[in-house]
Order: structure tokens, then sequence, then C-alpha cells
């Protein structure tokens, strides 16, 4: 089925506007051996011929079936939600599993039940086992802040066991939050930044000239549990990615003012004689005491009969910049060096190299 095939939406039931002598409502179930119910549909005495004592079908009754049924469709064609309604839910035997109601204290709010024959009421169900909550952002905050305090509250409690919570990131410099009061460590993981892929401006012979620039250097890669308490002064200065042939910056955590560990940014690519761009080296590590690991170098940018381009290198996410013809590329990931330049056509003009990665802190507390 596609768009195209919807039907119109009803936008008024059915014999809306016949009047009771035109439309009666039908019941679940009728005293009147000739009228119309939901539980018999049209009787029996209607279906004989008049000659044999037969009654025909009663028009107002066909208003009537068509009336009710119309009514719950224009209802669904505007994007209604129904309700909880204890009785519906008694006569047929509870809603299913994955039902969805609306609530009634918020229209915000959806319900999906999660089981079959479901007839517990919403408004006694806080916990969300019978109905699931969807929706209204402030309802959400509100359910995340109440398991927010009640995590808190169990970790207060732990003896010695380590919180592990997920990680979180940060991407510029300035002050960490204040340490919850249940953390006693800090897990950080520190990436330097990337550093710039080397310039080329090439002429006359491949090997006497700049053709081929080399990649910088991946940021290093460090990691340390420290100890840490609510008093402490947290801060971070993020190393920035290095532009064409500059160094990336160091990234470092602070406690209370001193440097504890350090992961240092992937240095530059440059030209160190002509037809010489050597790949250059990647950050080195400090103050890790669980991994500290040296950033991967760059690719030599290789002038002479034959091209070889000058990669940047990949920082522990990967994504060093690739040598690019008339400039190189930029690093995709965080602490990757930028790619060398080259021109293989010796156009004589000066293409620049990529910019590194930026470095990034990713920390947590544990008990």
């Amino acid at each position: 089925m596609k768009t195209s095939d919807l039907p119109e939406k009803i936008t008024v039931p059915f014999a809306q506007n016949a009047g009771l002598a035109y439309r009666r409502d039908i019941p679940l179930q009728s005293s009147d051996a000739g009228a119309a119910s939901f539980m018999l549909g049209f009787p029996a005495l209607t279906f004989q011929p008049t000659g044999a004592g037969g009654t025909p079908p009663d028009g107002r009754d066909m208003n009537g079936i068509l009336f009710a049924l119309s009514s719950i469709a224009r209802a669904w064609c505007a994007g209604t939600t129904m309700t909880f309604d204890a009785s519906f839910a008694h006569d047929v035997g509870g809603y299913p599993l994955g039902a969805v109601l609306r609530s009634t204290t918020d229209p915000s709010i959806l319900l999906i039940s999660q089981q079959d024959g479901n007839m517990t009421n919403p408004a006694t169900d806080p916990d969300g086992t019978y109905w699931r909550r969807i929706g209204n952002d402030e309802a959400l905050q509100h359910a995340l802040g109440a398991l927010s305090d009640r995590l808190d509250s169990r970790l207060s409690r732990l003896d010695g066991a380590s919180a592990n919570l997920l990680f979180a990131s940060l991407y510029q410099d300035g002050s960490m939050p204040t340490p919850p009061a249940w953390a006693t460590r800090l897990h950080v993981v520190a990436l330097g930044a990337g550093g710039g892929g080397a310039n080329c401006q090439a002429w006359g012979e491949f090997s006497n000239t700049n053709s081929s620039g080399g990649g910088g250097g991946a940021g290093a890669y460090a990691e340390g549990i420290f100890s840490i308490s609510p008093a402490d002064t947290l801060s971070v200065r993020v190393g920035r990615g290095g532009t064409t042939e500059q160094p990336g910056g160091d990234t470092v955590l602070f406690i209370n003012g001193t440097a504890v560990m350090t992961a240092g940014g992937g240095r530059g690519a440059s030209w160190q004689a002509k037809a010489s761009s050597a790949g250059a080296p990647g950050g080195s590590a400090h103050g890790g005491n669980i991994l500290m690991q040296t950033g991967a170098p760059g690719s030599d940018g290789q002038n002479g009969p034959f091209i070889l381009v000058g990669n940047g290198g990949d920082s522990a996410f990967g994504g060093g910049g690739r040598a690019g013809a008339q400039g190189g590329l930029d690093a995709s990931s965080f602490g990757a060096g930028g790619g060398g330049a080259y021109d293989a056509f010796s156009k004589n003009t000066l293409f620049s190299g990529g910019t590194g990665g930026n470095g990034l802190i990713r920390y947590r507390w544990l008990v």
C-alpha cells in the first residue's frame, strides 16, 4: 500500500444530522425482536419474508450502526488515542500487548501495554510495570532524576565496589564537574591532538622539488585512575588540531592546579630539504597509570620518479587524514594527523596540508 492509496478522511459521522425518527442508538442487546443490536446484528426476524411474518430491517438501525462505526473512524482520522477505560477492559478481557493509550492526566504522554490481558489502571502503575510511558520531556527528566537519586542512594551504600558509570566526554578547555559525594576515584582517558600535514609546491624535476608532503603525527593516548574527593578542583586542557605543518596541542588533566596526566599532541610534518618531507612523529604520553601509547607517525612524502603520498597518522580512534592532490585532507577522527599535500603535475602552486584532529578527554566517577 502506498500513501496515495489512503482513503479520504471521515470528517462527520454517517447520518450525523438524521433526527431521532431516522436514527436510533444500537444497544448491546435488544428486547425488540425486530431491532438490531451489537450482540445479534440484524435479528433473525428481519431475514424472514414479510408474508411469513418477517419484519424488514429498520433504516433507523442502519443509520445507527453506521453512525457508531463512523464516529470511531472519525476519531482515528483525527489522530485521537483512547484513554484507559476500566469497564471496557473488563468487557474485552484486558488490553493486549502493545496497545497504545493516552494518559488521562497529561495528553502528551502515550502509554504502551507491556502484557496481554492488561487490566491495570496506568494511574496505579507508577513504576511502569504494566504500562511503559513515552513522550513529554519534563516527565522523562523527572523519571531520570528519580532514577539518578535512587542510583546515588545505592552507590552511597556500596562497600568499595566500583560504580563503573558510563564515560562522559569533554571537548573544550575548562573545569570538570564537581565529583559526586560518593565518588573516591576518577577514571580518565586523554587523547592529544593530531599534527598538520605538510604543504607542497612543485616545479621542475620531481627528484629536486617539493612534490609530496608528509603526513602529520597522531596525538598520544593516556589513561589513568586518580584518587579524588568532592573538595578537589578538577580541570582540563584539550589540545586543538595543528593546521598545515603545525603541531597538535597537548591534552592535560589538572587536579588542584597540578598537571597529573598529559597526552601530547602529534608533530606537524614539514620539509627537511628539497624533495624530503618525512612523516611527522606522534605525541608522547605522561602520567597515565593504566596505559600510555605514543601517537602513530604520519607517512613520508616520497619525491622522485615515483610519488608516494604522505597520509596522516591514525589515532586510537582511527581517522588519519588522507594525502590529497592539491591539498591534504583534514583528519576525520579525534587526535589523528592531517594528510600531506601533493602535486604530480608540478603546477608551481602552494597547496596546503590537512589539519589534525582535536584532542579529547573522557572520564567517569568510581567509588
